[in-house]
């Protein structure tokens, strides 16, 4: 199998989508494919730590048009971990490959999702009630139940990485890009169906997601996974893709039954539990054919 070729493709399909697409811009006044140039800027500032970016100027229209290009900044993600694995496995053993791809990934990141996960768990299992739940969502310290998920779910990576690099590096590879970007789209169903609950004013993701997403805008952020799925031309990556939306539906009618809504920590703790799933169900298809 030619994976660079498959690897490729993807990176080209991102690229057409934000330049065929720009004509979809929320603010058709202003000159299209300059504020989508922001918008994605803006999804970089806001989602990775990449230097130079986090310092560009504030602009809090473009911040609610940046969730829309949260599955690309995935694409990105997913890009360096692949990288990172494919030159780690040249001169190191598998473990310390896979562990330093998971290292970048979060480097990259600035592991927010990783924390999202963190404070839901402490949230949900200490909490009584919404108000109670919403508080501790909003303590920075780290809790016993946070502190096991955050270990469970590397682990559990680590160990799904490590099998499916067993099966295959280049499908790995593929499989890193793939759920990055999947499981940052699946979170989006949340933020289109529920409203957002954390009441604080000084919470980072009041105004990206203070108001619902827009269907047209999760379509948008649809064909970013759509058009590179298609040319993968891989049924493994569609079941991966069902699963993490029945969870992610599954997590919205939890958060709603429990707090009301949603907050930025549960779309973080969604990311995580998406992006392990995926990859289990790649492993799952791949290695049972």
């Amino acid at each position: 199998m030619d994976y660079r070729r498959n690897i490729v493709i993807p990176a080209q399909a991102g690229i057409f989508i934000i330049s065929g697409f720009s004509l979809h811009s929320d603010l058709p006044k202003q000159p299209s494919m300059t504020m989508q140039f922001k918008y994605v800027l803006t999804a970089l500032m806001y989602f990775t730590r990449i230097p130079g970016i986090r310092n560009a100027p504030y602009d809090e229209a473009a911040q609610r048009q940046a969730l829309k290009y949260f599955p690309l900044i995935g694409w990105l993600v997913g890009a360096l971990g692949a990288l990172t694995l494919y030159l780690g496995q040249l001169v190191l053993p598998p473990t310390i490959a896979v562990v330093g791809t998971i290292i970048a990934m979060l480097l990259l990141t600035g592991a927010m999702h990783e924390d999202g996960l963190a404070d839901s768990v402490d949230a949900f299992g200490g909490g009584y009630d919404r108000d109670r739940i919403l508080s501790i969502m909003k303590d920075s310290n780290l809790g016993v139940f946070g502190g096991i998920a955050l270990i469970l779910i590397l682990a559990l990576k680590t160990l799904l990485l490590l099998e499916l690099v067993a099966h295959n590096v280049g499908l790995t590879m593929l499989a890193i890009m793939f759920t990055q970007a999947a499981s940052r789209f699946v979170v989006l169903l949340i933020p289109a169906t529920l409203d957002y609950v954390q009441p604080s004013p000084e919470s980072k993701s009041r105004t990206m997601v203070g108001e619902r997403l827009p269907i047209s805008s999760l379509a948008f952020s649809g064909l970013i996974i759509a058009i590179p799925l298609l040319l993968l031309n891989d049924q493994a990556y569609w079941k991966g893709l069902l699963a993490a939306t029945l969870v992610s539906a599954g997590l919205a009618f939890y958060f709603k039954s429990r707090i009301g809504g949603y907050s930025g920590d549960c779309l973080g703790a969604t990311q995580q539990i998406c992006e392990s799933l995926i990859y289990l169900t790649l492993l799952v298809s791949w290695t049972s054919i």
